[in-house]
């Protein structure tokens, strides 16, 4: 019974991979939050890799895995002292239900968990969210698309612009 359930599971596996729904992109990404003393944005970059499930013609449900790192710290002076604020890495699943006009447009929303490294001067913290999001995108061909979204992660919002490519 274990091999013909280990053979079941490899061949669903070689069926989603023949399939040609995968999706990738690049984004880059700024975190921007009130901290009580300013505020701060730090620029961030990531990398995603999902799987488009055609649930109708026009809608779309893909669940996909990103990675992101900062690229660019940020810094607040105060009376006390300078405070330096960084992501050094994250990772994050989403969950995107997505709906495609016939013009080349689409809208999405998402919700999210991620695990996010932060800092701040020299102390580093790990903290787990949950998020959601919201973003529009244009086709401009069958295996490339631009989009611009806004995500909430507990009280920062990530503002990104991306580039999306199926294969």
């Amino acid at each position: 019974m274990f091999k013909k359930s280990l053979l079941a599971l490899a061949l669903s596996f070689t069926s989603i991979g023949a399939s040609a729904n995968w999706v990738g992109g690049v984004n880059y990404a700024s975190f921007n939050e009130d901290v009580g003393i300013g505020d701060v944005n730090v620029k961030t970059l990531n990398l995603e890799l999902g799987y488009k499930y055609n649930t109708s013609e026009q809608f779309k449900f893909i669940p996909s895995l990103r990675f992101g790192f900062g690229i660019d710290n940020d810094n607040i002076d105060t009376y006390w002292g300078s405070f330096e604020f960084a992501v050094d890495q994250y990772y994050v699943l989403t969950i995107r239900g997505q709906y495609e006009y016939n013009s080349g447009i689409y809208l999405y929303a998402a919700p999210s968990f991620g695990s996010y490294k932060l800092s701040l001067n020299d102390h580093s913290e790990n903290k787990d969210e949950f998020a959601y999001g919201a973003g529009i995108g244009f086709k401009a061909n069958d295996t490339m698309a631009f989009e611009l979204s806004l995500e909430r992660v507990d009280d920062a919002d990530l503002v990104s612009a991306g580039i999306k490519f199926g294969f």
